[in-house]
């Protein structure tokens, strides 16, 4: 029955602390024995399983650090102040990646902003110049429309 593990096939606590155990049949108290059962053979396989892949990594944990550790003479190639300066090889690799990351996207930062200014500008220049083109073309309709008012046969005659 594998209605208790997850889809790899491995039990996780979130399941052990989510099952319930069916009730046992009609004139019977407690739980459904056989559940109970298959439930422990899982539970037992899922710690043979973890102690298994404990082993092998406390295994291959040991026989790194003796490759670390051995001498010169060993054939490892690697020195135990090597990993030292290795590790601190890597960190100032590291450190310079992050720091032109950062120079490169203040760069970008900048020249964004240079864009978008220099895009708002232009778009106010030509507000502006339609602002003033629409300015001028009112004046021009309200100076004709006092002309045709103002002149000697229009509304403005006949009140004087």
């Amino acid at each position: 029955m594998t209605a208790f593990s997850g889809a790899d096939g491995r039990l996780t606590p979130d399941m052990i602390q989510s099952y319930t155990f069916p009730s046992a049949r009609f004139g019977r108290r407690g739980l459904d024995e056989g559940h109970v059962w298959e439930f422990c053979r899982l539970a037992e396989r899922e710690v043979v399983r973890l102690l298994n892949e404990r082993t092998s990594l406390v295994d291959e944990v040991q026989w790194l650090r003796r490759r670390v550790l051995a001498g010169p003479g060993s054939g490892s190639g690697v020195r135990p102040d090597d990993a030292h300066v290795q590790a601190a090889a890597i960190l100032s690799r590291s450190q310079q990646a992050a720091d032109r990351y950062v120079a490169d996207a203040q760069e970008y930062c900048r020249q964004l902003t240079d864009d978008a200014r220099r895009l708002g500008d232009e778009i106010l220049a030509e507000a502006k110049s339609r602002a003033a083109l629409a300015l001028e073309e009112a004046h021009g309709e309200a100076g004709r429309a006092a002309g045709r008012r103002g002149g000697p046969g229009g509304p403005g005659a006949r009140r004087a």
